[in-house]
């Protein structure tokens, strides 16, 4: 389709991501190891869009850059799961700790004690932090 014939070139590590060395030499690592994903996606996008040769240049060369995005975007997803990870651990971890209570003292200091917790949550941060 529009896609044939159109020289495309890597951007440099320095243009993929800026300062960020590392980065940028594993994503020219990483589009080196795959250069025809990026591709085969421009090309379905120009044949969509109906784009120029012109066009599909100057897209090409914002391609380091939205493969730096999208591997962002994993890392936050990631992140996201081992955060929701924790949170899980961190409420089982509080049942047990209410269940023990719960043997030590009686129903109104239980309730008193939860009513503490919350309350006191800067001072404990600022304590425990």
């Amino acid at each position: 389709g529009a896609a044939a014939g159109v020289k495309r070139e890597r951007p440099s590590a320095s243009a993929a991501a800026g300062a960020n060395g590392d980065a940028a030499a594993d994503l020219e690592s990483e589009l080196t190891r795959r250069p025809s994903v990026g591709s085969a996606m421009l090309g379905l996008i120009a044949s969509d869009l109906n784009l120029s040769p012109l066009q599909m240049e100057a897209l090409s060369t914002h391609r380091a850059r939205i493969h730096l995005d999208r591997e962002i975007l994993v890392s936050c997803s990631k992140l996201v799961e081992e955060l929701k990870g924790k949170i899980e651990e961190h409420i089982k971890n509080q049942h047990k700790v209410l269940g023990g209570l719960r043997l030590i003292l009686n129903p109104t200091q239980v309730a008193k004690y939860v009513m503490w917790v919350e309350k006191s949550k800067t001072q404990m941060t600022q304590l425990t932090g």
